[in-house]
């Protein structure tokens, strides 16, 4: 797992490695000025898990925390951003007596003390806080106008 912060107004000059962009019609790496600078290179034991990393999918910084995705072990890491000590591990929360397993969670965002997880394969958004208490849970709409609506 990558942590970098954005480069706000300007781009940074003098960082040790070069940037690319592939936004452009030929499909081929365009070299751009780094928009990002490389703060810290973690893996799991730095958040104090013993097991390791598995294809990490989403980053999210609020003022407290830093929420890592961890999809293939179908869970969410919640650390304090500046210790990165796990403050928190949602894996399998419970809803409606319902256990949730993810599947390719590809997206996470917070907000005012709700945690909103992208569970792409399982087509859903879960709202829950940062202990996992689940308190809502969002899926594809049972529509007659657009009949194979996917969120994915």
């Amino acid at each position: 797992c990558i942590f970098a912060t954005s480069g706000s107004a300007a781009c940074f000059e003098n960082v040790p490695y070069e940037s690319f962009s592939y936004w452009n019609s030929s499909d081929k790496a365009v070299p751009v000025k780094s928009m990002f600078s490389l703060e810290a290179e973690l893996v799991g034991a730095d958040f104090g898990l013993e097991e390791s990393l598995n294809t990490p999918t989403d980053i999210f910084l609020d003022e407290k925390y830093l929420y890592l995705l961890d999809s293939d072990n179908s869970r969410l890491i919640i650390a304090d951003k500046n210790t990165y000590k796990t403050v928190s591990v949602i894996c399998d929360p419970v809803y409606k007596g319902e256990e949730l397993h993810f599947r390719k969670a590809e997206g996470v965002y917070a907000k005012d003390g709700k945690v909103y997880i992208c569970d792409t394969d399982n087509e859903r958004l879960i709202i829950c806080d940062i202990k996992g208490k689940v308190s809502r849970v969002i899926t594809c709409p049972d529509n007659d106008i657009i009949p194979e609506f996917r969120l994915s």
